[in-house]
């Protein structure tokens, strides 16, 4: 492995890493929502998914694609509408969440589920109009300080490293709550998970705005040339 080989899957997996702490995301909420139940197989598979994602997400912009990903509005502005819709579900399931199983007792028959809540995760992730952002200034940042050599060959190399550090950051999360969490009351789970809950309906409504506000931005900048060339001219003065 040269050293510039290296340097991707290095850098890749400190962006992934950092890029994954901040908890106010979607996945980080339903990570800690379902470890917290217990159910710590679903939990893991949630975070599988959401590395996969943004690990292709990192791929294709390190590889050149941003630009034309950048120009799909519509694309952007349905996915962060579909998005909002299952969060929503999401996020009212969890409100209505009972007290997770006995102390320290993995739920076994939830972590069956994983499949689902990897697909979950997947989908969640990739509707999120806000990780091309993201990382598009990433790696802009990463290619102005002139410290990896953007390569488009090393792409699927910084992707892994991508999927490594994020993966590695919630199997942190995960493992704390399970060591620790057994020392929060039941009652206090309970609502703090009605509290994730209501969180993700917060971040469901603003997907909602942000998809209509994307597709009414959209239709404006269509119907703007049709409506140009609809109107009448001026008539000459006499």
């Amino acid at each position: 492995m040269t050293l510039a080989m290296f340097s991707a899957i290095l850098f890749g997996y400190l962006f992934g890493f950092i890029g994954a702490i901040p908890a106010a995301g979607p996945i980080s909420i339903l990570v800690l929502s379902r470890a917290l139940e217990r159910k710590y197989h679903a939990a893991a598979a949630l975070a599988a998914g959401a590395a996969i994602v943004e690990a292709a997400i990192a791929t294709a912009l390190f590889w050149g694609l941003g630009e034309w990903l950048a120009e799909n509005d519509w694309l952007r502005a349905w996915g962060s509408l579909l998005a909002s819709a299952i969060l929503m579900v999401v996020g009212i399931a969890c409100m209505r969440a009972q007290s997770p199983k006995a102390v320290g007792e993995e739920n076994t028959s939830e972590d069956r589920a994983s499949k689902k809540h990897l697909f979950l995760g997947i989908s969640i992730t990739a509707l999120n109009p806000t990780l091309l952002a993201t990382w598009t200034t990433a790696i802009a940042m990463l290619a102005a300080t002139g410290w990896l050599q953007m390569a488009p060959g090393d792409a699927p190399l910084f992707g892994l490293g991508v999927f490594a550090g994020i993966v590695s950051w919630f199997a942190i999360v995960i493992g704390l709550v399970k060591r620790y969490g057994r020392h929060f009351p039941r009652n206090a789970v309970r609502v703090t998970i009605r509290t994730l809950g209501a969180a993700l309906v917060i971040a469901a409504a603003v997907f909602a705005f942000r998809g209509a506000g994307m597709l009414f931005a959209e239709s404006a900048v269509q119907s703007a040339p049709s409506s140009m060339e609809s109107s009448p001219g001026t008539p000459p003065s006499p």
